[in-house]
């Protein structure tokens, strides 16, 4: 009995295959893996990059050949007589995956611009087949705005109705591209059977190559046209402030745009599922499915989607083999369309390179002619047999037909830099903003930061819009970055930087001042900090308390210094507190006036003269260690001894007046009550942050 058995060409050395498979779509890259044995090492710098073909025969003695590149080997297991690698294979095309380009294509071909794209991955000529009903038109203007080359080629394909697939020819990669469903091939086999599970039609089951399972899906959307008709604009909310240019939108292309979301999301309604056998049931083939038992399945069909396993056991049993397939058609009938692909964000305004197909001396074009002048076209809708008249060097014009007026710009020269934006973010209504005139300076702006708009100087000051949803900011520096100001609404932690790292900052105001924060204000400097005002410097706290801390020495300098407190002061020295007054040193006091020193006394040392005077309704008193002199407001003066009383005078001590004595034990004096002073607190230290 005949098996399933498959070869593979392309590597150095002759292999055996192991496992397979194939994971494909129309229209998009297909996914190849395979593990395959050898008796002799396979060198990998030999094969990657190469064409590998695999061929399925099967068990009823037809073939089919499957040809990608291959973009990975590795050594799996090594045995001493037998190697085995791991393959995985991708079609040439999905290199577009990897550039990206921001180029304008004027006066080209649309089939000529997709060709360009396959050719840059590395297809010839021969290798793309152009199946189409009805030739592609050509385009005064193609815009590639900042966009991935695939994704530029989809967009292509989507906008005039194309698709691809992939088919082999000759042991190479073929890509076909078509615009209907009738330019798919039929697999070789032609028609193909469905077999019920419930065992029916078992007759050369051993050589049956058919289908054994299915299922069908039929779905109906309300899209397209339908709700584009039954809505309105909006009038509040977001949607307004982003659809700056609204007014300019094109009534046809808008109907256009509705058509293509119904016919993309039509195509997948009516969808049948299948699991068989067939090995050239690939995406973009067509068959005719045939089932006597079972109805209303039978018909043309066209294969979209596709995965084939095929799996070996080992080399030394290779009878051992199967495959099998599940695929996703549809009815052959009804129109494929691809679907709508997003609009990637742009920035507001980026460079893009200008491209021709006719350039050089071609007076039709825009050029320069022998004498240095430009050949220009006011509008691009004029017919190409046209020729314009010649203008002098640098003179602009305007750019006649475009949906949003911009200006005056310089013409479009062959390999030039313009400027261009996109309405609504929608790289089909691009605009132009203006020349730019630095070309050798690399672009600022890529797909990688596509949310940033950047105005640079040619001495790098830069001026930068980031648009990000999570963290938008505006950025203003120069000297990469080392003087900058930056509004950051970081939805996190949004905050305001301006920074200096070279020479001095100043801030000038003609008239008020203000700095105002909901928290903390931090000031820290490395050397010294000054704060100079011609009038008054006023600090000032409604709650808590203001504190100066300083590990030297503290200053304060001033023709008048005051400071006064509504409830109390206090001052507080770890050793000494020196106060030197030039002239007088008044203490007032509405209550007392208390000199406490617990551990020694004070010493008072005048070279005029030292006066104690009592003005108040008060005594005047002097106490210490039981001895007392008081001095009331009668004008009596007692002075009390605990224990010897000496009144002594160098020349004469003189009594004027009676004198009275009295022997008795002298009385104690009314020693004052010991004076509670509160300790003063350690201020708590300030925490400065490094700004």
């Amino acid at each position: 009995m005949a098996q399933t058995r498959m070869q593979i060409y392309g590597l150095s050395h002759q292999a055996f295959v192991t496992h397979f498979e194939l994971t494909s779509c129309i229209s998009e890259f297909f996914l190849l893996s395979a593990k395959i044995e050898s008796k002799l090492k396979i060198d990998n710098d030999l094969v990657l990059g190469n064409a590998v073909t695999f061929e399925t025969i099967h068990k009823d003695g037809k073939s089919t050949f499957f040809t990608a590149t291959l973009s990975d080997f590795s050594a799996q297991h090594v045995h001493s007589e037998l190697h085995q690698y791991q393959l995985t294979l991708k079609p040439k095309l999905s290199r577009l995956v990897d550039s990206h380009h921001s180029r304008i294509f004027v006066n080209s071909n649309v089939r000529s611009v997709i060709q360009q794209l396959l050719t840059q991955v590395g297809y010839q000529a021969e290798q793309i087949d152009w199946r189409l009903s009805h030739p592609l038109p050509f385009e005064k203007i193609r815009v590639q705005p900042l966009e991935q080359d695939h994704q530029f080629l989809l967009r292509l394909l989507q906008q005039y109705g194309l698709f691809y697939w992939f088919e082999c020819t000759g042991l190479n990669e073929k890509v076909v591209i078509s615009d209907s469903n009738l330019n798919s091939p039929y697999v070789s086999r032609g028609q193909l059977k469905l077999r019920n599970s419930d065992g029916i039609e078992r007759n050369n089951t051993a050589q049956y190559v058919g289908f054994f399972e299915f299922n069908r899906a039929v779905s109906w959307h309300l899209v397209g046209s339908q709700v584009h008709q039954s809505t309105s604009p909006p009038s509040t909310g977001t949607s307004v402030t982003k659809n700056y240019f609204e007014p300019n939108l094109n009534t046809q292309s808008t109907a256009q745009l509705s058509t293509d979301f119904e016919l993309s999301a039509q195509t997948k309604n009516d969808v049948l599922r299948l699991t068989g056998n067939v090995p050239d049931a690939l995406p973009g083939y067509s068959f005719s499915l045939v089932c006597n038992a079972i109805g209303q399945v039978s018909g043309d069909y066209l294969c979209i989607e596709a995965k084939h396993i095929f799996s070996a056991g080992n080399s030394e049993e290779p009878d051992s083999a199967n495959h099998h397939c599940k695929i996703t058609c549809i009815p052959r009938s009804k129109p494929f369309k691809l679907p709508i692909q997003p609009n990637l964000p742009k920035p507001m305004v980026f460079r893009s390179h200008v491209v021709t197909e006719q350039a050089g001396n071609d007076p039709t074009q825009v050029a320069l002619d022998s004498n240095g002048h430009y050949h220009y076209k006011p509008q691009y809708a004029e017919d190409i047999s046209v020729v314009p008249h010649a203008i002098k060097a640098l003179t602009r014009y305007a750019c006649s037909g475009q949906a949003q007026a911009t200006g005056w710009h310089f013409p479009l020269l062959p390999s030039s830099q313009v400027l261009i934006g996109c309405i609504n973010n929608d790289p089909d209504n691009t605009f132009i903003m203006g020349f730019a005139p630095d070309q050798q300076q690399t672009s600022l702006v890529t797909s990688q930061n596509a949310e940033h708009n950047i105005m640079q100087t040619r001495t790098n000051n830069q001026l930068l819009f980031d648009d990000n949803e999570r963290t938008p900011k505006v950025l203003l520096k120069t000297l990469n970055g080392e003087q900058h100001i930056e509004l950051n609404s970081d939805c996190s932690a949004p905050f305001i930087q301006i920074a200096a790292q070279q020479g001095a900052m100043t801030l000038i105001s003609a008239d008020d001042f203000t700095i105002q924060s909901g928290n903390r204000i931090q000031v820290q400097a490395r050397a010294s900090a000054q704060l100079k005002s011609k009038k008054a410097v006023a600090m000032r706290t409604d709650r808590s308390t203001i504190e100066t801390h300083s590990n030297s020495t503290q200053n304060l300098i001033g023709s008048k210094v005051e400071a006064s407190a509504n409830t109390h002061s206090s001052i507080k020295s770890g050793k000494h507190i020196n106060c030197v007054i030039g002239q007088d040193c008044n203490l007032e006091s509405v209550g007392g006036i208390v000199l406490s020193a617990p551990n020694g006394s004070q010493v008072l040392h005048g070279d005029d003269g030292i006066t104690i005077r009592g003005l108040g309704m008060g005594t005047l008193g002097l106490y210490s260690q039981g001895a007392s002199i008081t001095l009331d407001t009668s004008g009596n003066i007692e002075i009390i001894a605990s224990k010897l009383l000496t009144l002594k005078g160098k020349a004469a001590t003189i009594l004027d007046g009676p004198v009275e004595y009295d022997f008795e034990s002298p009385q104690s004096p009314s020693e004052s009550e010991e004076p509670n002073i509160s300790d003063v607190e350690d201020n708590s230290r300030v925490s400065i942050r490094d700004i």
